[in-house]
């Protein structure tokens, strides 16, 4: 889970902008991403993949990049239960 303070109090066009950076990066991955929302109302980006070791660190990684306004605030580490 990614929050993007204020996210969705940006004007319209720079809403559809960044939404549409997250969905190029997203798109990199989408042989391993199950779900992917983002809910502006509470500035959320969820995100669940299949197993990997690294993936989510490295979207996060990607994300970040290109729009560092996400910060990571919710992740289960590898070999977490």
């Amino acid at each position: 889970m990614m929050l993007a303070p204020g996210l969705g109090k940006r004007p319209d066009h720079e809403i559809e902008q960044l939404l549409h950076v997250v969905g190029s990066v997203l798109a990199r991955y989408q042989d391993w991403i199950v779900l992917a929302d983002i809910n502006l109302r509470i500035n959320v980006l969820w995100v669940s993949i299949r197993h990997r070791p690294g993936l989510m660190s490295e979207i996060v990684a990607a994300i970040r990049s290109r729009a560092p306004e996400f910060k990571l605030v919710g992740h289960q580490p590898e070999g977490g239960k």
